[in-house]
């Protein structure tokens, strides 16, 4: 019954990292993050609008400016805040 419960012990890790990321994919989050910052920042939301003008979202866009404008400038600022956390 011993020697079960030391092969038992054996097999089976004594930690598991099941919430570590590893640093490459880190990297690849944070590089992510600060590309879609740029892409959501308001400065650049003409432009974008430019892009996708005849699309159905471009027009959901240019119907709310009022609401996504703030909201795309605070995802710009989180985003920018923690992909260059994540990168550094």
């Amino acid at each position: 019954m011993e020697s079960l419960t030391k092969q038992r012990n054996e097999q089976i890790p004594a930690k598991t990292d099941v919430g570590q990321v590893p640093k490459k994919s880190k990297g690849l989050r944070g590089t992510l993050l600060v590309l879609t910052a740029f892409i959501a920042c308001p400065c650049h939301l003409p432009i974008t609008l430019a892009l996708i003008g005849g699309t159905t979202f471009g027009l959901f866009l240019t119907e709310n400016l009022l609401w996504i404008v703030p909201i795309l400038g605070v995802y710009f600022v989180w985003a920018l805040y923690k992909g260059l956390k994540i990168i550094s």
